[in-house]
């Protein structure tokens, strides 16, 4: 029904199924694909109610931290950068997986560098430099490092970060 567009009658039969499984089983795995869609779709109304009801529900911690970060993205989409701050520091402290975690951090550095929060930014992002993430965030975060950087008019450490992305660009 999702790949038809048709996020009501996938809503429906998510609560039909929700009402008959008893385990959770198949119901959280579709709310979370609901709520992931919604988050794709630019609908923050209906990513809010998902995001609500979903972390209502016991959820295990990097279920939770998933949720976390689709929530901060739905509320950075719709222009609620302290709102979504708030969700990605969340999975942040939590102790989340890395994945979850390093997302959420490049998240935080890109909102403070759309805030011109420059100096913030670029701590942000070589704090997450100095640790282990994935490739496409660590190039985010050398992107990140490099226009906070360039910002604050220190032009060798941009260049350096810049270099370093390209260096290190993924193929």
């Amino acid at each position: 029904l999702l790949d038809l567009d048709d996020y009501a009658a996938a809503r429906e039969e998510a609560q039909r199924l929700q009402a008959s499984d008893k385990t959770g089983a198949l119901a959280l795995p579709t709310l979370l694909l609901l709520s992931r869609y919604v988050v794709d779709k630019n609908r923050p109304e209906e990513a809010q109610r998902l995001h609500t009801e979903l972390l209502g529900m016991e959820l295990g911690a990097s279920t939770r931290a998933y949720v976390l970060v689709l929530n901060g993205e739905s509320l950075r989409q719709a222009g609620q950068a302290t709102e979504a701050r708030d969700r990605f520091d969340a999975v942040r402290q939590a102790g989340a997986p890395a994945v979850f975690g390093g997302y959420a951090g490049v998240r935080l550095a890109q909102i403070d560098l759309e805030a011109r929060e420059l100096a913030q930014a670029r701590v942000t992002a070589e704090n997450l430099l100095a640790g282990t993430l994935p490739p496409a965030q660590h190039a985010a975060a050398l992107l990140i490092a490099g226009e906070a950087s360039y910002g604050l008019r220190e032009y060798d450490r941009a260049a350096s970060f810049y270099t370093r992305y390209l260096a290190e660009l993924p193929q």
